[in-house]
């Protein structure tokens, strides 16, 4: 009998310390979370956007057991599992599932078995909902639902459900690549087995890639053209000579400039890369061979590439002015003429407007087209309303 008391006093002083332990995870993983590191990036590569993940967890599982025969029980639980992600604004969600194995050991207290083995194997259905603290660092709720003739986390002889709801807490920071790394901490606590409680720290790595952007991404925005500068010239008349003379006076007017303005939905390039997607070099080959086949409609052509206000000045600098060299290049490789294209990057000098949310940054992440010495306003208004509609 005292036996049996000194083993449940151990017992449950192993539960108090697993209970501390996962606090003190917590607590620093909210610590953790709490800075945000996106100063470096471009843009929000996760933005409406949906991706398709594949990767593992690993870590410690607990089983605090509440029998009177059972003393808990400390192990590990390797999984694999691919889902699929959206991230709007604020929130993203994650749906998916994969497989696990799980094996947790410990003593019973009536001495006949010195060490009680439980192995689970188990699928497992996986919804999550995180607020996005930024484009990279995520919290929020994490949902499992364990299903299979194995997923007992139990004693081989002990009677069970076949299906076991766990809940809990996951920090995720998502590394921006070409494929995207997802890093996660998971805590998770059981929500339906029987007469123990439940508890795991997972840590996991997921790869993942692009497969489809909508909402605001897709959305293009009217074509915005700057007013043409209006040139007043005031003629002033001079009392003829005493002596009749033909006089002739030459007047320099300058040159009408206009600018025509398109966003990064129209010419797209590859995430933080100056290497353009195909559906813009298909636009910019409709430019270019448009510009050259009416070069004398305008006489000098400035591209001046613009972006949003993450990240650094120097940064973006660089950034924009090598995404604006990527344009004109383009645009001489479909005959434009090489002295008549200048490429100029701005960063985030000159913003369209002050920037409070996705959609604002969109806007400011564009290219401009600024010509000079225009001949014929009326053919570059229309053929850039056509790239428009096409666009």
């Amino acid at each position: 009998m005292t036996r049996q008391i000194n083993i449940l006093t151990r017992g449950c002083k192993d539960d108090r310390r697993a209970f501390h332990m996962m606090k003190f995870k917590l607590s620093y993983l909210l610590l953790l979370l709490s800075f945000s590191t996106s100063a470096w990036a471009q843009e929000d590569p996760f933005l409406n956007r949906i991706h398709l993940w594949a990767g593992g967890d690993a870590g410690y599982n607990r089983i605090a057991a509440s029998r009177t025969n059972e003393l808990s029980k400390d192990g590990y639980q390797l999984d694999v599992s691919g889902f699929a992600s959206t991230s709007l604004e604020d929130v993203t969600v994650e749906l998916g599932g994969g497989w696990l194995y799980n094996v947790s050991e410990g003593e019973t207290s009536t001495g006949t078995v010195l060490n009680d083995k439980i192995t689970t194997k188990a699928g497992f259905a996986h919804l999550v909902g995180r607020y996005r603290i930024s484009p990279e660092w995520e919290i929020g709720m994490a949902n499992r639902l364990l299903f299979g003739a194995d997923a007992r986390f139990q004693s081989s002889t002990a009677a069970d459900n076949r299906v076991h709801w766990f809940a809990g807490l996951q920090g995720v920071y998502r590394a921006p690549f070409r494929f995207p790394l997802q890093l996660s901490a998971t805590a998770l606590t059981d929500v339906t087995v029987s007469g123990r409680q439940i508890y795991q720290f997972l840590f996991g790595l997921h790869v993942g890639f692009g497969i489809f952007d909508f909402g605001t991404d897709e959305t293009f925005a009217p074509v915005k053209t700057k007013e043409v500068q209006k040139i007043k010239v005031e003629s002033v008349v001079q009392p003829a000579p005493a002596v009749p003379e033909v006089v002739t006076v030459q007047v320099q007017v300058p040159e009408p400039k206009r600018t025509y303005v398109l966003d990064l939905q129209r010419i797209q390039f590859d995430f933080d890369s100056a290497k353009l997607k195909p559906q813009a070099k298909e636009m910019l080959k409709k430019v270019g061979m448009f510009l050259a086949t009416h070069q004398d409609a305008w006489n000098h052509l400035t591209i001046e590439g613009h972006t949003d206000q993450i990240g650094s000045n120097a940064y973006n600098l660089k950034l924009s002015q090598a995404r604006a060299e990527s344009v004109r290049t383009e645009l001489l490789a479909n005959g434009v003429g090489e002295d008549a294209v200048l490429a100029k990057g701005l960063s985030f000098s000159e913003p369209l407007v002050q920037e409070n949310t996705a959609l604002d940054r969109q806007k400011n992440r564009r290219v401009e087209f600024e010509f000079e010495g225009i001949q014929d306003p009326e053919a570059l208004d229309e053929f850039f309303q056509k790239i428009n509609q096409a666009y």
